[in-house]
């Protein structure tokens, strides 16, 4: 998308004067009518259920919405109820105002209802000549990265020093929809959930009504902590976001661009095992898994549920996947490794891939 690739950073306020209906992360021009005035509230809570009371606001008031974003949120419920399986292509960029530096990975997603993905972020090469998209900006190699849900666990590739971090996802978490991956508001979510998590605004929509711009800071703390501020870019057709920039807080404006989405694609698995074999179970020779303060080389072991007769010892699950330590020589197996077999709950926040 041209907005996202103009670089100008998200102005969450529209410039008097300006024409309506030319609304992008760029450049959120306003069209219809503004949201409604914040002192208004909605129905009674009994009717509306709050998340958890430590990770929410005390007593906040949900302001009321555009009902044009009040029909979008329930149309967009409506459609990621129908999905079970999205592939595609995402372009990553990053800007860290503080060095004036713009660093861009690509790569391709898999994601499957109700708890399964795959995402794959490669650095892209500097090409000679090649110059930012943002004025006065330095162009950089980006990060490269894999993310895995198996359902049962998450694997986090760290592919520029060869580690990984693994995360046992606790009963409570399996079989729900993967809405909280590292690629934000792709899946969608229910209305009264993205209200109940976000302050939402209607920016505007793109000059054939094809696409609308929704502003959403998040209540709570969850939230919170991984960006201060989102804008997406919701495709009206599919009710799958065209980009979405995050911004967060520390300052780096993150966008994500999407291209070419498949929904329901009959040919997703196949193509799934034509590019990985077994998509959620990776090869980990040569990676070493990063404990809490320690990096331990990777085992070959026995995936959950898997037959019996694959033999390995257990790698012992993560408590601080950020963690850096000592590290030891990588696996010299040349085996196809297995993931780690699930055995006990390590955290209830699975690990987020770099932003």
């Amino acid at each position: 998308m041209l907005f996202a690739q103009q670089g100008k950073r998200l102005d969450s306020s529209a410039k008097e004067g300006q024409p309506a209906g030319k609304a992008s992360l760029s450049n959120p021009a306003v069209q219809g009518k503004p949201a409604a005035d914040n002192s208004q509230t909605r129905p009674t809570p009994e009717k509306r259920p709050r998340p958890a009371p430590q990770d929410m606001e005390k007593d906040p008031e949900i302001d009321k919405l555009d009902p044009k974003l009040e029909k979008i949120l329930i149309e967009w419920e409506a459609h990621s109820s129908k999905i079970k399986s999205l592939h595609g292509k995402h372009t990553r960029k990053e800007f860290i105002k503080t060095f004036a530096v713009e660093k861009v990975s690509e790569g391709e997603f898999f994601l499957e209802t109700p708890d399964k993905g795959r995402i794959d972020m490669i650095a892209k090469p500097v090409a000679k000549g090649a110059v930012a998209s943002r004025k006065d900006y330095t162009l950089e190699k980006g990060s490269s990265e894999r993310w895995i849900c198996t359902g049962e666990e998450i694997l986090s590739f760290n592919e520029d020093d060869k580690t990984y971090c693994r995360e046992v996802l606790p009963v409570s978490m399996r079989g729900k929809n993967i809405v909280h991956s590292p690629l934000p508001f792709l899946f969608g979510m229910k209305a009264d959930e993205a209200k109940q998590r976000f302050n939402l605004k209607l920016v505007g929509f793109n000059k054939d009504n094809t696409a609308v711009q929704i502003q959403a800071i998040p209540r709570m703390d969850s939230d919170r902590q991984n960006y201060s501020e989102a804008a997406i870019m919701l495709d009206l057709k599919k009710f799958v976001p065209n980009a979405v920039r995050l911004l967060d807080p520390n300052g780096i404006e993150t966008v994500y661009i999407f291209d070419g989405i498949k929904i329901n694609d009959s040919g997703f698995w196949q193509e799934l095992k034509t590019k990985f074999n077994d998509p959620y179970r990776p090869s980990l020779k040569g990676y070493k898994l990063q404990i809490s303060n320690d990096v331990q080389p990777a085992s070959n072991t026995e995936p959950a549920g898997s037959k019996a007769g694959n033999k390995g010892s257990q790698a012992n699950p993560t408590s601080n996947p950020a963690g850096r330590g000592t590290t030891s020589k990588p696996d010299a197996d040349d085996t196809q490794a297995e993931r780690p077999k699930t055995t006990r709950t390590s955290s209830a926040n699975p690990p987020a891939m770099k932003r």
